[in-house]
This record gives C-alpha cells, structure tokens and sequence, in this order.
C-alpha cells in the first residue's frame, strides 16, 4: 500500500498554502474548466513462476488543489523495484501552479529474474480566459536518459509553449498574450527502469511550473494583489531559483531586485 511521505514544503505548495480569498480584480483571471491530474507507479519483479507487483494509480477527483506523495515497492530474493512519485499542483484565480517527480530504481542481486519499474506524474488542465490577457510562463524541466518530460500550452491563439525532453535540463520562461477563449496547459515526467542481468538502474525525471495572468509578476501566490502573502513566499525562496515565481527579473536568482520590484507593486 502507498504512503504519504515526508516532504520539505517546496514554493508551489507554499503558494498553494498561502493563497487566502480576495475579491481584488487587478485582471483577468483564468476559469478552470476542467482537469486530469494523476500519479501513478508500477513496481514489478519476476523470478521463476513468483512474481511480485505494486501498482498504485491516484487522479485528482475535482478542481481542487491536488498534492499526492507515494512509493510502489516489489521485492524478491533475485531483486527489487521501487518507483516514488509525487504532485503538488492548483488553480489559483490569476493562474495555475504545479510541482512533480517520478523516480523509478531496479536492482537484480542474481541471475535468472526480471524487474522493472515505470510511473509517472501528470497534469492536464484547460480553462478560459478573456479577451487579451497578459500571460507569464515558467518552468524547470528535467528527465534523465529512460525518462521524459513534456510541457505544452495551446489553445484559441494556437500553440504557445511545446517542449519534450529526454535526457535533458531545461528552463522556460515566455510572456505575451493570450487570445479570449479555451487553452490547455499540459505538463508530465516519466521515468522507468528495467533489468534483466545483475545491477542497478535508477531513473527520474521532474517539473516545476507556474502560469500567471496575473497583472503584475509581483503576485507571487496568484489571487490579484501584492501585500504580505507575496513577500513573504519572495523571501521563503530567496536565492538561486530556477524558472521558479519568486524570480520577478527572471535572473536566475531570488535577490534584492525582485525585492524592491514587489515594494513597488505593492498593493
């Protein structure tokens, strides 16, 4: 059976934490339509006629925010197989954030057995948005060499952001405007392993997002104005930060210019 494991709060849960209801109507906020938001794993070792399997397969049942944390495990006196996944994602009223991994981990002590381990973290969510809306878009990807990573946001305006990686480390950042209408935001990690001969293999593969149509990019948890709750999620990632909200200037790095940019947006 899954368990929920231990886990140093990261930025987008803190963002998810912190978000508080505002009635502010700074501009235009997303209207979730719907989602598919999932984690899954599948653990399985062979040796002769036994076998062993854990397969865990968890999706967000609503629209609410969605954070999930498991391992599968699969063990026999040949070998092992383990898979961790997690998700932390939300809708937010000016955007969408999300955080995932899968990490996948085969071990065969002695000849004649077969494990392998695949799983993946997912998320799929489409919303509408006004006519016109400013948007910003950031994200680390990362996928080892049997793992993938994909991000993608399309929609009315047509394709804004496709990426697939394989082996691979990636920053996006884009902005523009997106046209009033329907847009789907897609991102997931996979990663697998699988032995045969004595050894190990491990394999992981992880994003982190954000998707803000929020006026200003000092509004670091998404609900339309900049007071306290921004800064004080500014100064919990303080530092080098890759892709991630809290870098206003898109520097790289969460530093004194992404403090006084939200001074000076405050609201």
């Amino acid at each position: 059976m899954p368990h929920v494991s231990a886990r140093t709060p990261s930025l987008v849960a803190s963002v998810i934490g912190m978000l508080s209801v505002s009635t502010a109507a700074l501009g235009s906020a997303i209207v979730p339509v719907s989602q598919v938001r999932s984690a899954s794993a599948d653990s399985f070792v062979v040796l002769g006629p036994t076998s062993e399997q854990d397969i865990v397969d968890i999706v967000a049942p609503t629209l609410a925010p969605f954070s999930i944390a498991f391992d599968t495990n699969a063990s026999l006196a040949n070998g092992t197989a383990s898979f961790d996944v997690s998700q932390d994602s939300a809708f937010l009223p000016f955007g969408f954030v999300a955080e995932g991994a899968a990490a996948s981990t085969s071990t065969i002590v002695a000849p004649g057995g077969f494990c392998y381990s695949v799983g993946s973290s997912s998320a799929t969510v489409t919303f509408t948005v006004a006519a016109g809306t400013a948007y910003r878009l950031g994200a680390a990807l990362h996928a080892d060499a049997n793992g993938q990573t994909k991000l993608s946001l399309s929609g009315s305006g047509g394709v804004v952001v496709s990426e697939s990686l394989i082996g691979d480390d990636e920053s996006v950042r884009v902005a523009g405007t997106l046209s009033g209408g329907t847009w789907t935001l897609h991102v997931s990690s996979f990663s697998s392993t699988s032995l045969t001969n004595p050894g190990t293999m491990v394999d992981d593969a992880a994003f982190t997002l954000f998707l803000s149509t929020s006026p200003s990019a000092a509004d670091l948890d998404l609900d339309g104005s900049v007071n306290a709750s921004d800064l004080g999620l500014l100064l919990g990632a303080w530092g080098p930060c890759d892709a991630c909200i809290a870098d206003i200037d898109a520097s790289g790095t969460v530093d004194a210019a992404d403090l006084a940019a939200l001074l000076g947006d405050w609201s």
